[in-house]
């Protein structure tokens, strides 16, 4: 199989998929988060298209799993949510403070603890 066949076949693939991949491949160090704009299988609509500067990365709010568990041990290392948001952030950049707080406020359980729903 050459890579062109390789490529039809993995954007075939459902978006869950290919998120997944694409996580995988940030946590790995294969790929630059500011890399992954989407998954390759979607297709922005013209009116649904965000100009964007450079390659910067689209977020439609969503927290990938390898994200929720990487945020869970930022809010563990550290004393605020403040805190765990910038250290989140420094690792996977586009999103702002405010969001990511609002991530973990949604994460924790009256009791205080975290959980990371998958």
């Amino acid at each position: 199989m050459n890579k062109f066949e390789a490529l039809s076949q993995f954007q075939a693939w459902p978006p869950e998929w290919q998120r997944l991949c694409a996580e995988y491949w940030i946590e790995t160090g294969e790929v630059e988060p500011t890399q992954v704009l989407r998954t390759f299988g979607e297709r922005l609509e013209p009116e649904k298209s965000i100009p964007t500067q450079g390659c910067t990365p689209i977020y439609r709010g969503e927290f990938g799993i390898i994200e929720r568990e990487y945020l869970a041990k930022c809010h563990h290392e550290t004393s605020t949510r403040r805190d765990a948001a910038n250290m989140f952030l420094e690792r996977y950049p586009g999103r702002s403070v405010q969001a990511v707080e609002i991530k973990i406020r949604k994460m924790l359980d009256a009791s205080g603890v975290m959980h990371v729903r998958y």
